[in-house]
């Protein structure tokens, strides 16, 4: 998702927490993060109601480690 994008449609938000609960794609999982920061307010609690839901938070040490790994790639190329 490129990230000169303006407006997050909450569907969207949905969707990137059903692919996260579901099926563990980090790249949903930072749709989420990234969505924290959004100029709306509502998009914004949004978020993190969904962040909260349904413990999104990694299931093992594994998949803690693998999150942070691609986290600080994602952020080593901006």
């Amino acid at each position: 998702m490129p990230e000169t994008m303006l407006d997050r449609d909450p569907i969207y938000l949905f969707l990137c927490h059903l692919e996260w609960r579901k099926h563990r794609r980090i790249a949903a999982y930072h749709e989420l993060l990234a969505a924290l920061d959004d100029h709306d307010p509502a998009i914004r609690k949004l978020a993190e109601d969904l962040i909260r839901r349904g413990s999104l938070y990694p299931r093992t040490r594994e998949e803690h480690l693998k999150i942070s790994a691609a986290t600080m790639q994602h952020s080593g190329n901006e």
